[in-house]
């Protein structure tokens, strides 16, 4: 029996990777999961809530600076913890945030437990270094502090690219047999499927879109990581072309800013905030192109549900959506270069990006194939199932447990 502590917090991909991975051991034998919320702002008190096979754990937040995970706070939070672990064995606690180091820590010390950690996020300048060629010694002098104490504290490292594995192993000097690489994994529970055009010109007009619309869908934060600036200046220079053509935005974020960097055509642009996934998957649905014009970015689950929508995509270079994606075979790759005035920054130019979202709207034909291979592509390698799968193995792998009894139902 595994018996699974998760930390996590709910931001961003990480909550998606959590749903997603848990949904799946929530249906493995000889696994108990425990999902833990360091410094939950909904709760006063510790909470305790089984939903199915998981145990969730709220712990409160504490008052005071924004770093909750310090050594002492860790150990109340074990202590509070320790009813629910005492006595267990073969455990495993698996961290997604170098703030839940301490905790991490502790727990080995205490429980003698092994320890995970997904690396999500990435200094941004390693996008920029992979472009340079930097070399290894130079390299380790541009990497995150807090993210080599927690990478030197665990056994495995999971990384959700092989571009952040090298990264990793490179940077911070993990043995690569410690560093695996494992992309992230969506599952089908709106079993997606094709939608007729009849179909699709209903949910325009309850949607409030024009008949004739071509819509360009973006999804995500507004932040400038995901290269908003480039995709509203590119826009504005469709504007002038396309008079049907109507950008959607889909997420929230810093709006203020993202309404500043609109050069124009403020009609032609729709904000729908975030949206509920039901909705997202009916969008999904009437949208034309899907765009992903980060200037860092890795395994996106925006990607994988594009991808899993049949959608034909434009996306940015970046050296961890390259993974995904090949130009002309199941998106068009718009290249990302080293910034002309920000030193370990990349960027697009937006006449390049211009182009290709001119390609796909001058080319039907182009847009079905590529998002028949969008779909296929996630079906081949980028489901739910096969990051369980992964992720087990290595579980099994770290604490010598037969894998083939953590068999699905």
């Amino acid at each position: 029996m595994i018996n699974l502590f998760f930390v996590t917090h709910d931001f961003s991909g990480v909550r998606t990777y959590t749903n997603e991975l848990l949904k799946y051991f929530n249906k493995c034998h000889n696994i108990v999961v425990h999902r833990i919320f360091i410094g939950s702002c909904d709760v006063q008190f510790l909470k305790i809530i089984q939903i199915d096979n998981i145990v969730n754990i709220y712990i409160p937040q504490i008052q005071r600076e924004w770093k909750i995970d310090t050594m002492k706070y860790a150990e109340r939070c074990l202590d509070l913890l320790d009813p629910v672990i005492r006595n267990k064995k073969q455990i495993i606690f698996h961290l997604n945030h170098p703030l839940h180091k301490n905790m991490g820590v502790k727990a080995k010390i205490r429980y003698n437990a092994k320890l995970v950690f997904t690396y999500h996020f990435l200094p941004n300048s390693f996008s920029c270094i992979e472009l340079s060629n930097f070399a290894k010694t130079e390299l380790s002098k541009k990497g995150n502090p807090l993210d080599k104490e927690i990478i030197n504290e665990v056994d495995i490292v999971f990384c959700v690219t092989r571009f952040a594995k090298r990264m990793v192993t490179m940077a911070y000097n993990k043995p690569t047999d410690k560093v695996i690489a494992i992309h992230n994994g969506l599952g089908n529970e709106l079993k997606v499927n094709s939608v007729l055009p009849l179909e699709r010109q209903k949910i325009k007009q309850e949607m409030g879109f024009r008949k004739d619309e071509k819509i360009i869908l973006f999804v995500g934060r507004f932040e400038k990581r995901k290269g908003l600036t480039y995709l509203f200046r590119a826009f504005n220079r469709l504007c002038e072309k396309y008079p049907t053509v109507r950008l959607v935005l889909a997420g929230d974020g810093e709006i203020e800013d993202t309404f500043r960097s609109i050069p124009g055509h403020w009609g032609r642009i729709t904000f729908t905030g975030s949206i509920p996934l039901e909705v997202l998957t009916k969008l999904y649905s009437i949208t034309h192109i899907g765009v992903i014009p980060s200037i860092y970015e890795q395994c996106s689950y925006v990607a994988l549900e594009m991808m899993q929508h049949g959608l034909p995509i434009v996306v940015s270079g970046v050296p961890g959506l390259k993974e995904l994606f090949t130009d002309k075979k199941n998106a068009l790759v718009v290249p990302i270069h080293k910034s002309s005035d920000r030193q370990m920054e990349t960027e697009l130019r937006v006449p390049e990006l211009v182009k290709k979202l001119e390609t796909l709207l001058e080319n039907e034909k182009l847009r079905q194939k590529l998002g028949e291979n969008a779909r296929k592509q996630w079906e081949q390698f980028y489901t739910v199932k096969q990051m369980g799968e992964a992720t087990l193995k290595q579980y099994c792998k770290l604490i010598g447990y037969p894998q083939n009894e953590m068999y699905v139902e």
